[in-house]
Parts: structure tokens; sequence; C-alpha cells
């Protein structure tokens, strides 16, 4: 019992300073997703803060068929500490569960009571984490901008860098599989190290449409930036924006550089106050979304294409 003790305060002690790479879910009611508390805050490179532990930690027994376990009392009490930690697992619950009361209640029959208090297990969404400072400042930039007409969105001329993988998204993906099926090849998702490699690509665009894409070469630095910036952006701008047009990027540092800055005081161009960790903000990150969802769909559909036509040209 007391090395239990001692695995439970330690684990619980840790768990809250490190961060999980693994996978997280959060209890939530249906139709309430987007709401603060059943988010995960993440960093660049990294998530924070869990209060996991061990599932090999407390007893798990399996309900009988039309047995009970749990008392109403019991019910509340992991309604409780569901409540004021979304994203305590069904094993914290009853490993904590079972040390207070002497019982032998298993996860799963916690994940039942918790089903009933329609609270179920989801993947959370994940935002930038948040500082107070980010908060204000997005405040600051709602308010300055919630009565701008389409004519003055018109002028902006928006713009960002994404990757674009080689071989798979770095989203979560499914596969439907009967038992035992896990290593047939059609259901096993074959991976490259490094991840197959990617393409990282700089792209403007504004309520009159998209505009150019350009390839970044490396990594990305202040001098390349001023690179497209020069050659790129500015000779579209000229001929598509017009002459007051307003130019948004983010915080990143190669954006607020010096060189920067003076590029934009000499060719006299506004650029877009913008608050850092606000990616939800900017209308171009859909348009990623969009194109990399094209992209990954269609491809497969296109080769197919091209081969049923023994090399001649396709409907796309």
């Amino acid at each position: 019992m007391l090395d239990f003790m001692v695995a439970l305060g330690l684990n619980k002690s840790i768990n809250r300073l490190f961060a999980s790479d693994g996978k997280k879910y959060v209890r939530q009611p249906q139709g309430i997703r987007n709401d603060v508390q059943y988010q995960i805050s993440t960093i660049k490179h990294g998530s924070v803060f869990r209060n996991e532990w061990p599932p090999d930690l407390g007893p798990m027994c399996q309900d009988r068929a039309g047995t009970r376990f749990t008392t109403p009392k019991m019910d509340r009490w992991i309604h409780r500490l569901s409540e004021k930690d979304r994203f305590r697992s069904a094993n914290n619950i009853a490993a904590e569960l079972n040390y207070e009361n002497d019982t032998q209640i298993s996860a799963r029959t916690v994940r039942r009571r918790l089903e009933d208090f329609n609270l179920r297990r989801r993947k959370p969404q994940k935002k930038p984490l948040l500082s107070s400072r980010n908060r204000k400042r997005r405040l600051a930039f709602g308010k300055a901008h919630k009565h701008w007409t389409s004519e003055d969105w018109q002028k902006v001329l928006f713009s960002d860098e994404s990757k674009f993988n080689r071989v798979c998204s770095d989203g979560i993906r499914y596969v439907r599989r009967r038992i035992g099926e896990s290593l047939k090849t059609q259901c096993v998702l074959k991976t490259l190290k490094h991840g197959g490699g990617n393409v990282m690509v700089w792209a403007c665009f504004s309520r009159g449409g998209p505009g150019p894409i350009c390839r970044i070469n490396g990594i990305m630095d202040r001098f390349q930036y001023m690179d497209i910036l020069k050659n790129t952006m500015l000779p579209f701008a000229r001929n598509n924006m017009s002459d007051d047009f307003i130019f948004q990027n983010d915080n990143d540092p190669k954006h607020t550089a010096r060189v920067v800055k003076q590029f934009f005081q000499e060719e006299s161009i506004t650029v877009l106050p913008w608050s850092s960790q606000s990616p939800d903000i900017n209308p171009i990150e859909n348009l990623w979304s969009i194109i990399k969802k094209t992209v990954q769909d269609s491809m497969p559909r296109r080769c197919t294409e091209v081969i049923r036509n023994n090399g001649y040209w396709t409907k796309y």
C-alpha cells in the first residue's frame, strides 16, 4: 500500500510539470466543443500540462451484467472529479475513488457513469497558448476592426507561410479494419524517415482572389523574406491592389526585422497591426486547409485517372 501511495503522489506531481506527446481526451457535453475549458493550449514544439496517472494504478474490474457497483453518492463524486478537471482520465478517477472508499470500481464503470452525465471522451481542439498580453491585444484588434466594411477589408492583402508534406498528412488518420488485420498491407500507414520531406511556401490573397505562391528554399530568414516582398508581393500588389492597400503578416521575428520595417516605410506600405498567437483571425489559414485537403485527397484520383487513360489527358 505504501508503494502505491508513493507512486500515486509522485506521479501526480510530476505529470503536472511535464507535457505528454501522446493523445489526450477531454470530457465534454455535445455541442460546446469551442468552449475554452475543453481545449488544449499548445506551445510551438510541444503542448502543456497534464494530470494523468499511469493506467496500471488502481484496480480494474469488469461490471457484471445488471449489477451496479456504485452508489448515488459515488456517482456524484465521479461527476465532481471530472468537472473539476476535464482532462482527468477514467483510470485516474477510479484509482482515487477506490483508494478513498476501499472499493474495486473499474475505469470502465467510471466511463459509464460519466456518460450518464453526458460527459463523453472527445479529442480536444488544440489552440495556441494565450497570455494575458495576447488576449488584450486580440481584444484591442477586434474592437478596432469590428466595424470595418467590406470595402475596408478589400484593401487588405493577407499573407502567410505553410508547409506541404510530400508523402502524407501530419493530421490524425483512421483505417477501417477487422480483427486480426492490423498488419494487413492495406491497413498499414507507410512512413518514411523525417516524414518523407516537405515543401515550404509563401503566399498571399485578398478579397479579389488568390495571389502568387512562392517556394521557400530551406529555412526562410529575413533576407529571403525581403526578396519575396520585393520581387513577388510588391509587383502583385501594385498591379492588383489599390494604391492604399494594407499588408498583413504575423509577428514572426523575420516579419518584424529592422530591414523589413524599413522596406515598408520606404515603399509607403501600411502594415495591419497584428496580435501574436492569432492564426484563427487570419483567413488565409482556412485557405491553406482547403488547398492541403484538395491536394492530398485529389492526387490519388489524379494518378488513377492518368493510368486509366493510358497517359492521356484527364478531367482535372
